[in-house]
C-alpha cells in the first residue's frame, strides 16, 4: 500500500499541474478580453489596399493575378484568401480577423508545446512545463499589441504558424505517420510561410540545414532543394521593388546601425522598449543563443537531436532580423522596435532560453562552489524573464487602450464621411482622398462596420 508521504506526494504534483494548466489557459483567456474590448470593427492603413479586391470581387471580375499581386516587398497571397474568404462571410467584419489570429495564435502554442515535448523527453519535466507556461505568456502577450488589433497582420501569424509546422514536421514528426506525409506536411507550410510574408522565403533554407544536420532524412534534401529554388524563383517572378522604399545598399555603408537594427530587432521582446535596453539585449540574447547552440552541438546525437528544432526556430528570426535590416535600415534603427515585429522575434527570445536551460541541464557541476553561483546566476536571470515579460504585458495593454482611442475617432470619421477633415481620415490611411472613394463602396456594400 501506497504511505501517506507518497500520496501526499501525487496530490502535490496533480495540483501542481491544475496550476500550470491554469496559468497556460489565463494569458488566452485575457488576450480574448483584451481583443473584444480594445478591437474595433474599422478599416485602418494598409487594409484600404484590399478595397479594389472587393470591387473586382463584388463585380465579379476578380482574378488571381488580384491575390498574387505584390503589397510592397511581399506576395500575401495565402492572407489576401483568408482575408477575402473572411469578408465574404461576415461583410468585412474586421472582428473576425482579429478573433482568427487568436486562432493562430492557440495554434502557434499547440505546435511550440509539441516540440517542446519532443526536446524534453525523459529530462526533467518540472521545468519543461515551467517553460511551456512562459511559452504561453510570451505567444499571448500584448506586446505584439499592433498585430493582435489590426486585422491585416494575419500574415505574421499565419507565417510564424507554418514555420513552427515545417520546424516539427521535419524534427518532430511521429515516427508511426507515413513519411512521405511529413514531406509533404513540411515543404506545404513553408510555401504557405513563404506567400504569407517575404521573410517566409527564409524557411527553406533553415529546413536544408535541418535536413543535413539531421541522420535519415537525406532522402527529402532533395525534394526540399528543388523547392527552395522553385518558390522564391516563382515570387520573383515580375517582382518590382517598392519606389518608395529606401536602397537595400544602405546597410553596406552604415555597418554599425545595421549590427544595431538586428540586435534591436531580437531584443525587443525581452526589454522595455527603449531602442538602447533593445540593443543590448539582443546582443546578450545573441551570444547566449551561439553559447548553447555550440555546446549542444557538442554533444551525443541524442541531446544534439532533440535541440536542434529549437535552433532552427531560433535562426529563422536572427535571418529575418538581417533580411529586415537591409530592407527597413533607410528608415532609421528605432523602427526595429515596432511592436509587429516582436510576434517572431519572441521566438528567438525563447529558444534562447530554452536551449539555455537545455545546456544547463547537461553541464555537471561537481565541484561544490561552483553550485550557488549557478543557482543564482539562473535565479537572476529567470526573474529578469519575468519581470521583463510582466512588464511588457502591462505596457502592450497601455499600448492597446491608446491604439482603441485613435481606431474609435476613425470610426467616427467613417461614419461621418462627408463632413470629415483630411487630417482625421489621414488617421485611417496616408490620402484622404482615397479612404472617402473606398469608404462609399463599404457603406454602399454594408461592409468594414459602415
Amino acid at each position: 500500500m501506497p504511505t501517506n508521504l507518497e500520496i501526499q506526494g501525487v496530490v502535490s504534483k496533480t495540483s501542481l499541474e491544475r496550476l500550470q494548466i491554469f496559468l497556460v489557459v489565463v494569458p488566452v483567456l485575457a488576450l480574448i478580453i483584451l481583443v473584444q474590448t480594445y478591437g474595433v470593427n474599422v478599416p485602418h492603413q494598409d487594409q484600404w489596399e484590399m478595397i479594389p479586391i472587393f470591387q473586382r470581387y463584388q463585380s465579379g471580375e476578380l482574378e488571381w493575378r488580384d491575390v498574387w499581386a505584390q503589397h510592397n516587398e511581399h506576395r500575401i497571397f495565402f492572407p489576401r484568401l483568408i482575408m477575402l474568404g473572411l469578408a465574404v462571410l461576415s461583410n468585412w467584419n474586421i472582428m473576425w480577423e482579429l478573433y482568427l489570429n487568436i486562432v493562430l495564435g492557440i495554434l502557434i502554442f499547440l505546435f511550440g508545446y509539441l516540440l517542446i515535448q519532443h526536446s524534453w523527453i525523459n529530462e526533467n519535466k518540472r521545468l519543461q512545463q515551467w517553460l511551456t507556461v512562459l511559452f504561453a505568456w510570451m505567444v499571448f502577450s500584448p506586446v505584439q499589441w499592433e498585430n493582435w488589433l489590426w486585422g491585416w497582420q494575419i500574415q505574421w501569424f499565419l507565417n510564424i504558424l507554418s514555420v513552427l509546422i515545417t520546424i516539427w514536421a521535419i524534427t518532430a514528426w511521429p515516427s508511426t505517420w507515413p513519411v512521405w506525409l511529413g514531406t509533404l506536411v513540411a515543404a506545404g507550410s513553408a510555401t504557405i510561410a513563404s506567400y504569407s510574408l517575404a521573410n517566409g522565403m527564409l524557411i527553406w533554407i533553415v529546413a536544408v540545414l535541418l535536413l543535413l544536420a539531421l541522420k535519415g532524412l537525406k532522402p527529402r534534401f532533395l525534394i526540399f532543394v528543388v523547392c527552395s529554388v522553385s518558390v522564391p524563383w516563382l515570387y520573383f517572378l515580375n517582382y518590382k521593388k517598392p519606389s518608395h522604399h529606401p536602397t537595400l545598399l544602405m546597410f553596406m555603408d552604415n555597418a554599425m546601425d545595421f549590427f544595431r537594427f538586428i540586435c534591436v530587432y531580437l531584443g525587443r521582446s525581452l526589454s522595455s522598449g527603449s531602442r538602447d535596453v533593445s540593443m543590448v539585449v539582443g546582443s546578450l540574447l545573441v551570444c547566449l543563443f551561439i553559447a548553447s547552440t555550440v555546446y549542444m552541438l557538442r554533444q551525443e546525437y541524442c541531446h544534439r537531436q532533440r535541440c536542434l528544432g529549437w535552433v532552427a526556430l531560433g535562426l529563422y528570426p536572427v535571418l529575418t532580423a538581417i533580411v529586415t535590416a537591409i530592407g527597413r535600415l533607410g528608415f532609421g534603427v528605432t523602427i526595429a522596435t515596432s511592436s509587429r515585429y516582436t510576434t517572431i522575434s519572441t521566438f528567438f527570445a525563447f529558444s534562447t532560453i530554452l536551449l539555455v536551460s537545455m545546456a544547463l541541464t547537461c553541464t555537471k557541476l561537481d565541484p561544490a562552489q561552483y553550485r550557488y553561483p549557478y543557482k543564482l546566476l539562473v535565479a537572476l536571470l529567470g526573474m529578469y524573464v519575468i519581470i521583463m515579460v510582466s512588464s511588457n504585458y502591462v505596457t502592450g495593454i497601455r499600448r492597446m487602450s491608446e491604439t482603441n482611442i485613435v481606431l474609435v475617432k476613425t470610426k467616427e470619421c467613417l461614419e461621418h464621411l462627408e463632413s470629415s477633415t483630411d487630417d482625421c481620415l489621414r488617421a485611417s490611411y496616408p490620402d484622404p482622398n482615397v479612404v472617402r472613394e473606398r469608404a462609399r463602396d463599404l457603406k454602399s456594400w454594408g461592409w468594414g462596420g459602415l
